[in-house]
């Protein structure tokens, strides 16, 4: 997991390389929610699409440049 401070606000980024996105990817983000709440979640994948989940928001792996630049 990355920690970024953009603009006085915190993003943590999970970044796995798996093609097919498993609800177990979530779980070192969803501990650090636990434990700082006012934080942006953010998740890169291998795969392709974009996606909003419950947990956070998926990103394929192209998009990782808007993320973390």
């Amino acid at each position: 997991m990355k920690w970024i401070v953009d603009s006085g606000r915190l993003k943590a980024v999970e970044i796995k390389a798996g093609k097919t996105i498993n609800s177990y990817f979530f779980k070192g983000l969803t501990y650090f929610h636990k434990l700082v709440s006012d934080v942006t979640l953010k998740f890169v994948y291998i795969g392709n699409a974009f996606q909003q989940r419950s947990a956070c928001t998926t990103y394929p792996m192209q998009q990782i440049n808007s993320i973390i630049a």
